[in-house]
């Protein structure tokens, strides 16, 4: 309900619309429009949320969805279910002309009177049988309830008559209605994240005139970064409705495994060093997965216990040690120490993975499945994704940018050993959940969860520039978690009394 009208149509011909492995924006919105006016869709932008439109709009994006795919046979249930007399007579009309046609609808209904108005043949369900066939002709309230209840079985053979209706017309120009503050807000979280942000930094600003300095900046942006590649590599997995709290405990482990892997090889290149870390999430994402997709563990208790058993077997293998930067060499700690136009080299490393992964989200098939999973799970299952794999990958990919990071986290430091990252996990959700990255699955941007990171990055920088203390701060990331999950509370409500104001009003 959170997609928009023309990811929702292009869900079942993916690979249709593919161009070089990526999704071609222009074909998609091709697509949408094409299906919005045969099937006469009221809505004024392509791009607005499903869950803005009425019911029998909602219904109609569904019919698009599926009809794209060209079937010879539409088989629905309860199309009419939830809506008002206007949109129920426009959808019957619609599946008249799918008729007209030549496409075969088999519709599943309780509403006796359309059935028996619209119908070519009545086959009548008893005790999970086909009791009694019915000719339109034949058919009326008194033997299709007789044979509801068991009371006649009569099985005819008179086949399927196709019945004509006239031409469908073009849908009219859209109309362009003003919404809501609250479907603004709801639709555009990155613009109120960047608002929050420049707000938060010109009162900081004006209270402590030296915030604004380059040594601040650059904290902002080393910190931020890593805290940035955690938040998204959570947003994939929670877009499918899990969630990954051993990332702490991967960071820890992956940072001491890289140092000491530097102190028995000092001359490992640093790319070594980064496909080692990288490794070494794949393989917790890889427990996580099959706890999940195997195992039908819940990912809240899963990644919690490994999470623990991670830490635990870090501190009996660190054993008290510690990795220092007199371990690491000169080119290794250059990730955070160098820089590139005067960009350090790790915000670069961390903005080309965070341009990936959201291509990957926005572009490629696999992404779109992710939104997908989260959004319905039973209805995805039935357009022929694989769930399992494509949950198995969202932990994979999780576990590898935990990795990555595990090894950003030891250059930016010079320093590991078995509390590194301890605690980091809280951080993570709480710039997920603020980002607008929903916990119920199907909605969430990279962008979204980089701008929450920087929010969160900016308050700590301001509450040390503030002097305040820093026990506080798990206190105000707790409470920004409390706010932004009762802010999108309130807006799915606001949302929900739009929509049936759009029902009751046509």
């Amino acid at each position: 309900m959170g997609w928009s009208i023309a990811r929702n149509a292009s869900l079942t011909v993916l690979g249709r619309l593919m161009r070089h492995g990526l999704i071609s924006s222009k074909s998609e919105t091709s697509l949408a429009a094409d299906w919005g006016t045969r099937l006469r869709l009221k809505a004024g932008d392509l791009d607005a949320p499903v869950g803005t439109l009425s019911g029998g709009n909602q219904q109609k994006v569904v019919l698009g969805k599926w009809l794209a795919t060209n079937p010879k046979v539409l088989i629905i249930d309860e199309p009419t279910r939830g809506i008002d007399m206007g949109a129920k007579a426009e959808v019957y009309h619609t599946l008249a002309e799918l008729v007209k046609e030549g496409i075969a609808v088999l519709m599943i209904s309780s509403e006796l009177p359309k059935v028996l108005g619209k119908a070519d043949r009545v086959l009548v369900m008893h005790e999970g049988r086909i009791s009694t066939d019915i000719s339109c002709a034949d058919a009326n309230e008194e033997r299709v309830m007789s044979a509801a209840f068991g009371r006649i079985a009569i099985i005819g053979t008179r086949s399927m008559m196709t019945r004509h209706s006239p031409t469908l017309p073009a849908m009219p120009p859209t109309e362009t209605k003003r919404e809501s503050l609250t479907v603004t807000i709801a639709k555009s979280r990155e613009l109120t994240l960047f608002i929050v942000l420049l707000v938060l930094t010109g009162a900081t600003a004006a209270v402590k005139l030296d915030f604004l300095n380059l040594q601040n900046l650059r904290d902002v942006l080393l910190n931020v970064s890593i805290i940035g590649l955690l938040t998204a590599g959570m947003t994939i997995v929670m877009l499918m409705r899990h969630i990954d709290l051993s990332v702490a405990s991967v960071v820890g482990v992956s940072a001491y495994a890289v140092g000491s892997l530097f102190v028995m090889f000092p001359q490992m290149p640093v790319i070594v060093a980064m496909l080692a870390g990288i490794g070494v999430g794949l393989l917790i994402g890889l427990i996580n997965g099959a706890l999940v997709t195997f195992g039908r563990v819940p990912s809240l208790v899963a990644t919690r216990s490994t999470l623990y058993i991670v830490r635990g077997a870090d501190y009996a293998w660190v054993h008290g040690g510690q990795i220092n930067t007199t371990s690491l060499p000169d080119a290794f700690a250059a990730i955070a120490t160098g820089s590139l136009l005067g960009v350090p080299n790790l915000v670069l490393i961390a903005l080309v993975v965070l341009i990936a992964l959201s291509v990957y989200l926005k572009q490629y098939r696999g992404g779109r499945e992710h939104y997908a999973i989260g959004s319905n799970p039973e209805a995805t299952r039935l357009a022929g994704i694989r769930v399992d794999h494509r949950v198995m990958i969202g932990f994979l990919l999780s576990g590898a940018i935990a990795g990555l990071t595990g090894v950003l986290w030891l250059a930016r430091f010079g320093t590991a050993d078995a509390s590194t990252a301890k605690g980091i996990e809280l951080q993570v959700v709480a710039a997920a959940v603020v980002s607008s990255v929903a916990i119920t699955g199907g909605v969430g941007t990279v962008m979204g969860a980089t701008l929450g990171a920087l929010v969160l990055g900016v308050i700590n920088i301001a509450l040390v520039v503030l002097r305040v203390s820093p026990f506080w701060q798990q206190a105000i990331q707790g409470a920004l978690i409390v706010a932004a999950i009762t802010l999108d509370t309130l807006l799915a409500r606001s949302v929900a009394r739009s929509m049936m104001r759009k029902r009751d009003h046509g």
